[in-house]
């Protein structure tokens, strides 16, 4: 829900996105989302 990424992105308001500035140990993650979210845009 937006609220709860608000809430876990550190916000105290709901939020509809949010974006990773450094991905660190988790860049292959992030590239697999990406791909699995332009697949589905297809």
């Amino acid at each position: 829900s937006k609220q709860e990424l608000g809430r876990v992105s550190g916000l105290e308001v709901s939020t509809a996105s949010a974006c990773v500035v450094t991905p660190g140990k988790a860049r292959e993650i992030i590239e697999e989302i990406a791909e699995k979210l332009k697949s589905l845009k297809k």
